[in-house]
């Protein structure tokens, strides 16, 4: 998907209009939110609910 999506897209350019610079990457969700809780990742953006 180029640019990791519309969402990202937008969350980049608008970190970008104060001087951040994003990067995205992609984990199951259980240790998404392990990263973010020890504060190895600021964030965890777009969570979206799969029916697989």
């Amino acid at each position: 998907m180029e640019h990791n999506g519309l969402a990202a897209q937008i969350i980049t350019k608008a970190f970008a209009v104060s001087g951040f610079e994003v990067l995205f990457d992609f984990f199951p969700w259980k240790r998404a939110v392990a990263y973010v809780e020890n504060g190895k990742y600021d964030a965890s953006p777009l969570w979206l609910k799969s029916e697989i």
